[in-house]
């Protein structure tokens, strides 16, 4: 009996009465695979499969076969032998193929096919998706809506799947958003009903970013939107179901579009939860969620996230005045090595430490020459300085500070994204130390000089000399 013959004849029902695993009337059940307060494994009887959405939980998600490997803790081989007898103690019948019938199954097909295609799997190593739970591929075998799209599921307020979102892994510039022909549904899904804090995102793709990142989960819900003008009457209602929300912020792309767009959706959010504070983070210029993580890990986000901004406070709205200048809420302190300083005590010598990385700049830095930022940079480890690289580079040229970070990445075996982060934020302090330079520089006019009534008397007398011009 191969696998096929295995998934069609013995289904996760089966193979949960088996354990004596019942799930409840919504297909969930406590998660045998980690110790489990509330139902988080989600059972889906119509393909067969199953995912654990507890951020404790390392069990992900599988179907029949998976569940039996995990379930007894044995190898993938033990596992499709056991099925074998499971399946065939089960006497069922193979039932005759057919074109999936629901969402579930179209997705469950999906799927499959995304482990396939290599091109997927290169797109998604490029946008850093790898940890993305549920998430298909349409090769154009199953369907041609959405052809070559990566597929995310929007689902309903029961949890269900009901249409689908495609991403192109072909065009990433015009023609790149899909949906299916009667979309309705959220993405990852309505928000719990206990969230204090929601992010919205513009795009699917950057809230499955933001899923991969425990910080996030663990402190927030996140909705995306369906691109700058996607906050739709769905959006609305699931938000408005928020008994317990306290803050929602808006986390656009950095552009003009996410910009007005974060204008506009203050008013329709702010008249459907008067009581509920509103903010925003500033997205770098021409970023968006996605590259920033690309780019910069997680540690971009957070920080972007702690230093988010507020359109309303119901705080300051109750408190006194002088506490207006109170710190905004943030995240939990970042480790002390992630701080970035910049040292210019002695101008020839600068210094410049961010994210466990020590820069120095050797012979400082030409305060004048604004087209270029010409630098000798001596970069080491902090806690093993006496490994370092010295090289010479224009930080203002892309290319050459990508070549700068493969090296150095390769030979302190740091992190590329660390370094970028670093880099970027070492290039900003040295703009602003040669601003304030600048400034510094411009020429003040003269005060005016007043003369006392003896002085302007003796001037005039002075004048009247005779043969003064002579």
């Amino acid at each position: 009996m191969d696998i096929p013959t295995i998934k069609t004849r013995l289904t996760i029902t089966q193979v949960l009465e088996h354990y004596n695993l019942k799930p409840d009337r919504n297909h969930r059940l406590l998660c045998p695979f980690h110790d489990d307060k509330s139902p988080s494994l989600q059972v889906y009887p119509k393909t067969n499969t199953w995912t654990c959405f507890s951020t404790n939980c390392s069990a992900g998600s599988g179907d029949v076969i998976d569940f039996i490997m995990k379930y007894e803790q044995v190898s993938k081989h033990e596992a499709i032998e056991k099925a074998k007898i499971l399946a065939g103690a089960m006497g069922i019948a193979p039932t005759k193929s057919k074109q999936p019938s629901t969402a579930e199954e179209l997705f469950a097909l999906f799927m499959q096919s995304l482990p396939r295609s290599a091109k997927a799997q290169d797109y998604i190593k490029e946008r850093g998706l790898e940890e993305v739970k549920e998430m298909g591929y349409n090769s154009g075998s199953q369907s041609s809506q959405m052809k070559y799209c990566l597929i995310f599921p929007l689902k309903d307020s029961q949890n269900n799947m009901v249409s689908f979102y495609g991403r192109s892994i072909l065009n990433d510039t015009d023609k790149r958003h899909y949906y299916s022909a009667s979309r309705k549904g959220l993405y990852p899904g309505y928000p719990p009903s206990n969230t204090q804090t929601l992010i919205l995102t513009e795009a699917v793709i950057d809230a499955a970013t933001l899923l991969q990142i425990p910080e996030i989960t663990e402190n927030f819900s996140v909705l995306s939107l369906y691109g700058t003008n996607g906050l739709t009457d769905e959006h609305l209602e699931a938000i408005r179901q928020l008994t317990q929300l306290h803050e929602i912020i808006l986390f656009l792309d950095g552009d003009e579009a996410g910009r007005k767009s974060t204008e506009k959706h203050f008013e329709p959010l702010h008249n459907l939860l008067p009581e509920t504070s509103i903010s925003y983070v500033e997205t770098p210029q021409d970023e968006d969620v996605n590259s920033l993580y690309v780019k910069y890990d997680r540690e971009a986000i957070l920080q972007l996230l702690g230093e988010r901004n507020y359109l309303f406070s119901i705080e300051k709205q109750q408190e006194p005045i002088e506490k207006e200048k109170e710190e905004k809420p943030r995240l939990p302190e970042q480790p002390a090595t992630s701080q970035s300083r910049l040292n210019i005590t002695n101008p020839e010598y600068i210094t410049f430490e961010a994210y466990g990385l020590l820069f120095v700049l050797l012979g400082g830095l030409n305060l004048h020459q604004l087209d270029r930022m010409r630098v000798t940079l001596k970069i080491s480890v902090l806690e093993a300085p006496v490994q370092s690289i010295r090289h010479t580079v224009d930080l203002y040229n892309d290319d050459l500070v990508e070549k700068l970070i493969g090296k150095t990445s390769e030979r302190l075996e740091t992190e590329c994204k660390t370094l970028r982060l670093a880099i970027a934020r070492l290039t900003e302090g040295l703009e602003q130390y040669r601003l304030n330079h600048l400034e510094s520089l411009k020429t003040k006019a003269p005060a005016r000089r007043t003369l006392t009534p003896e002085r302007v008397q003796q001037a005039i007398t002075y004048l009247k000399s005779p043969g003064l011009l002579e």
